[in-house]
């Protein structure tokens, strides 16, 4: 079967000369393994845990009474007010030290200071609030690991969580305390001595931390209220600050034009991986090497550094761009993973220590050796032939060529297509139209016998001694004949090969490795299997499988790597969430606040 008409001259630009060697997978210089830490590099982890059942059992002990024996000795020692004083902080320190585990885990220095002075007031409070020896043994032993370990907690803060804090303490405080002072005014006719000036703040101060003052209403359900009341309020101010004061950073983007500019370059150049052009999205910030001649495309989420994609630029310069973005990120408290590795660059990222776990494989078809010839491609021929005698007809353009009314078209396809969908992807998308600098990207559009657009295929180009093109965007009307998306395939297929380009990347297959049964499994591939299969009416994992091999295309399997201490589970929600499979983004931007990372 000959090619569809088509409409308009095939304007775009050919694909350069290839050179006789060809070489897909850049070979990187092996660098030594990094040797593992000693049992200190553990005390960060240690620390999280103990501190986290250390603010347990504070809270369950402030919730308890004392033992009888040990309450005769202590109050014979301590005053009342005090002792209540003493249960009230442990309390509230108890619950600082359960929001402090995870930034301790992250190394942050700030918690670690804030837990070392937790951990000291906690001995103390221990011991008067009750005579709670085991308490406070627990807390001492805290406080001395804390001490061992210092030089472990050395992350940098993030400062714009400490400015939203030092806004909010006084604010709030004043608030409640102004709330306390209007509630004595506003019932003074009903507490049993004269209020003075001096003995309203006392009164106002002590209710702050559950303690009686001189004050007091005569109605003892009020009193019981107020006092109640402060208290809780001050509780709620705590955990509030507590959180701004330790809560990560969502990062913001903060890439500039110029940096664009800088990674088109790079792009341009070593971009030979069918990935690389999706580094020049608009929502990823970048790291570049110290001489720049490679990149890193990444975005900050939920305390991990997530890659997209292998780093793009000179393979002698990764090994040390990937040792220096890892360095920056740990400075922040932060973890690395790469999303959508290959899975041939383990040699890259296993020095590292970073572990690997299968993704799935992106299909892509050989240009020189595609044929519609064969029994085996039949149904994909024959779609062909009923879409052209149906009249349909397809034209390639550039990028700068496609027209307004045409982008119409497209937007209009796209929102019959998609529907209510939200967009996807992260690191094998756009995610925006065409922009200038985007004029070696390809679209090609499906029209009917009546010349209407119905259906498009977006893609974008990668270099190379073995070019081609990666699929970006496909789409098409619903009420279109079956087989249209298969006949946009085969004339992509056949106008690159015509324009002497060697590979188009289609559709990424996830987990298409366990779903194809061609394999021995072991016992976890087989469990992740059975929950591929369960997810499968939800994602449409195994329709993309089925749709890819329908080109007998080369499957080139991708992975996330990702560090030693990193829960899977984490790395693989932060990869759903960022490729916008699931909708966390709201809830998380109205919680953490944005940071640009230039600092390095």
């Amino acid at each position: 079967m000959g090619p569809a008409t088509m409409i308009g001259i095939m304007t775009v630009v050919a694909a350069p000369e290839t050179a006789a060697e060809e070489q897909t997978v850049p070979a990187f210089p092996a660098h030594p393994p990094e040797e593992k830490g000693d049992w200190r590099s553990r005390i960060p982890a240690i620390t999280a845990w103990l501190a986290a059942v250390a603010g347990v059992i504070t809270l369950v002990s402030a919730a308890t009474r004392p033992f009888r024996g040990r309450l005769t000795i202590i109050e014979t020692i301590v005053p009342l007010d005090a002792r209540l004083g003493a249960r009230f902080v442990a309390a509230l320190i108890g619950l600082l030290l359960l929001m402090l585990a995870r930034q301790l885990h992250r190394r942050k220095h700030r918690a670690w200071l804030a837990a070392t002075v937790a951990s000291a007031i906690l001995v103390g409070a221990h011991t008067l609030k009750g005579f709670d020896l085991e308490e406070a043994a627990a807390h001492l032993a805290l406080l001395i690991l804390l001490v061992v370990g210092r030089r472990q907690f050395d992350a940098k803060s993030d400062p714009p969580s400490i400015a939203q804090f030092v806004r909010f303490v006084p604010v709030y405080a004043v608030g409640v305390f102004a709330l306390g002072v209007l509630e004595l005014m506003l019932n003074r006719r009903s507490l049993d001595a004269e209020a003075s000036t001096a003995d309203v703040v006392a009164t106002v101060f002590r209710a702050m931390v559950g303690l009686p003052g001189p004050l007091e209403v005569s109605n003892a359900i009020y009193q019981r209220f107020f006092l109640v009341s402060m208290s809780t309020l001050t509780l709620i101010g705590v955990i509030a600050a507590a959180y701004l004061f330790f809560r990560p950073v969502l990062e913001g983007y903060s890439s500039h034009a110029q940096e664009r500019e800088r990674v088109r370059s790079l792009v341009r150049e070593w971009g030979s991986d069918s990935l690389a052009y999706f580094t020049l999205r608009d929502d990823k910030n970048y790291f570049f090497s110290r001489g720049g001649e490679a990149v890193v495309a990444y975005r900050y989420l939920n305390g991990i550094a997530c890659i997209s994609g292998d780093p793009v630029g000179d393979p002698d310069a990764i090994p040390e761009l990937l040792r220096d973005f890892r360095r920056v990120a740990h400075e922040r408290g932060w973890k690395v993973a790469v999303l959508a590795g290959r899975e041939d660059h383990r040699s890259l990222y296993e020095p590292l220590g970073m572990k690997c776990q299968y993704l799935g494989d992106e299909a892509i078809v050989n240009l020189d050796t595609f044929t519609l010839e064969g029994r085996k491609i039949r149904k994909v021929r024959q779609s062909c032939h009923r879409l052209n005698k149906a009249g349909y007809c397809i034209e390639m353009l550039r990028g700068k060529e496609v027209t307004p009314e045409l982008r119409g078209d497209m937007e209009r396809i796209t929102r019959r297509w998609r529907g209510k969908a939200p967009e996807r992807g992260f690191s094998m998308a756009l995610g925006r139209p065409l922009a200038i600098g985007d004029e070696d990207c390809i679209v090609l559009v499906a029209r009917d016998a009546e010349g209407r657009a119905r259906g498009y295929l977006r893609m974008v180009p990668f270099y190379g001694s073995f070019p081609g093109y990666s699929l970006d965007e496909m789409r098409r009307e619903p009420d279109t004949p079956n087989g249209l998306t298969e006949f946009m395939v085969v004339m992509a297929c056949q106008g690159l090969r015509d324009l002497g380009y060697r590979r188009f990347s289609l559709n990424f297959a996830a987990f298409a490795r366990l779903m194809s049964g061609e394999m021995k499994l072991t016992l976890w591939e087989k469990v992740q299997r059975w929950i591929v299969r369960r997810a499968n009416p939800y994602f449409q994992i195994e329709s993309l499988l089925n749709f890819n091999s329908k080109f007998f295309p080369d499957w080139v399997a991708r992975c996330i790597y990702y560090e030693e201490g990193v829960n899977l589970v984490r790395v693989a929600l932060a990869y759903l969430e960022i490729e916008a499979f699931l909708r966390l983004g709201l809830i998380r931007r109205g919680l953490i606040p944005h940071l640009d990372l230039a600092d390095r």
